[in-house]
């Protein structure tokens, strides 16, 4: 990898590549997915190649400046092998009556400016068109709402054009992070275009590219990792100046990794103390309260911290407890609570029968139904990109097959269902879980055992 040539480091994994053991064995990710138990199905599938949706890889760098930089190992290790991928605007319904009425009238009008701002929003996974006119048994927006019957009545003319515009693309740009790399010429493949000053974008978005059986890569910049690799120069300079391999210092006399730490109780009693300063993701305010009520004691725990302390869980309140994800989680956690759902509490004894992960919506559905994983893996993707067709489609399929199985009867199948689709709605990835967590060690261990090394480069 150029970073490595580089003497940079790169991210352990990012998303669900850390549950590809092939990906680890190349330097791609440098998270061992068996030692944390990562779902490679969450990564890929047999179901996923034959489709065409290949998966994405994403990479945390330090920064860009062997990414595209002129000269940069794109530009010089691919040449005309790689494009930046693009992104379309859609005309959505509120930016379609913004922009009818921008047309026909030279102005967006205060009444429709405060019209589409209050319209409801189109759920994920839902185009536009269907949310508005309905689909199969689902009325659309149009039989629910009446200002938007009212705009219609009032509008007629605009609205003509409003129907016909859904959907089609308002405006092209450059995708962040998203890039694409080729063993052939890109424009053999895909077609490219220029946006703005930059000609090497391709006029595919990012699923189209997958279709066309080309391998999405996310570079991202994660800019704590610039501090982790200054504190290893600097102790690699107290140390002689000794030079080894990116990532790389003597600790206690020994070559040690970065993202193959030791996992010392020393390093996580001063987390559970509340000083998580300066530690990845775990040094906000609203998380250091639940790091000091869970007082964790692995990176797979840390894991857990920041997996439930965002926003879906911690709005999630259960009526009988009146507790959210993360407090129920502490409660467990301690024995100070139990699960109601025996089946969850077998399935799931980790977490302590809590749906934390969307892999274990995979695990979970296998156990009880009997799919393999290409099927249980469609109930993970639709309740956890909100794809409501598949969900109306999944339910009964699933609440079917587990009765079928015989583990649970079909009204706990029923409830059992009703979970997922709850817990799918902030149900966080493993396998990124736990890859951020060792950046998040990584942090906590070169504070805790190289004060000034660390503190240096966080405080310049």
């Amino acid at each position: 990898f150029p970073s490595h040539d580089n003497n940079r480091i790169v991210g352990p994994a990012r998303g669900s590549g850390g549950g590809s053991f092939l990906m680890y064995c190349m330097g791609i990710t440098q998270i061992n997915p068996l030692k944390y138990g990562l779902y490679f199905s969450r990564f890929l599938t047999l179901g996923r190649i034959q489709k065409g949706t290949l998966p994405d890889v994403d990479v945390d760098l330090p920064d860009r400046e062997l990414l595209v930089k002129e000269g940069g190992f794109l530009d010089s290790n691919y040449k005309d092998r790689w494009s930046q991928i693009s992104i379309r605007t859609l005309m959505k319904l509120k930016s379609a009556i913004r922009d009818v009425n921008r047309f026909k009238k030279g102005k967006v009008e205060d009444e429709i400016e405060t019209f589409a701002k209050n319209l409801e929003a189109t759920p994920q996974g839902i185009s536009d068109k269907d949310f508005v006119f309905g689909y199969e048994d689902t009325p659309g927006l149009i039989d629910r709402d009446p200002k938007l019957r009212d705009y219609i009545n009032k509008r007629p003319e605009e609205w003509e054009i409003v129907k016909k515009t859904l959907g089609i693309p308002r405006q092209h740009g450059r995708h962040a992070s998203a890039f694409v790399i080729s063993d052939i010429p890109i424009n053999e493949v895909i077609p490219t275009m220029k946006v703005s000053d930059s000609e090497n974008i391709t006029q595919y978005e990012a699923k189209e590219v997958e279709t066309a059986g080309l391998i999405k890569y996310d570079f991202l910049v994660v800019k704590c990792l610039n501090d982790i690799e200054l504190a290893i120069k600097y102790i690699n300079q107290k140390n002689a100046g000794i030079d080894l391999k990116a990532g790389h210092f003597i600790h206690n006399n020994k070559d040690t990794y970065i993202w193959d730490l030791d996992e010392e109780s020393s390093v996580f009693d001063m987390l559970a103390e509340g000083k998580t300063e300066t530690v990845f993701q775990l040094n906000t305010s609203s998380v250091t309260p639940f790091v000091q009520s869970m007082m964790p004691k692995s990176v797979e725990d840390c894991a857990v911290v920041t997996s439930l302390v965002r926003p879906g869980p911690l709005e999630f309140i259960d009526e009988k407890t009146g507790r959210n994800m993360a407090e129920e989680y502490v409660e467990r956690r301690q024995g100070r609570s139990r699960g109601e759902m025996p089946i969850l509490d077998d399935l799931l004894p980790e977490t302590y029968g809590i749906m934390v992960y969307q892999e274990q919506i995979t695990k979970v559905t296998k156990e009880l139904t009997g799919w393999d994983d290409e099927k249980a893996e469609d109930v993970r993707i639709a309740v956890g990109k909100k794809q409501a067709k598949m969900i109306d489609e999944l339910r009964p399929q699933f609440i079917e097959s587990a009765a079928k199985a015989g583990k649970v009867n079909a009204e706990t199948a029923e409830i059992v269902w009703s979970m997922i689709e709850k817990f799918g709605r902030y149900g966080f990835n493993k396998s990124h879980a736990v890859a951020y967590s060792m950046i998040a060690y990584a942090c906590a261990y070169l504070k805790y055992h190289y004060p000034l090394e660390w503190w240096a480069p966080v405080l310049s």
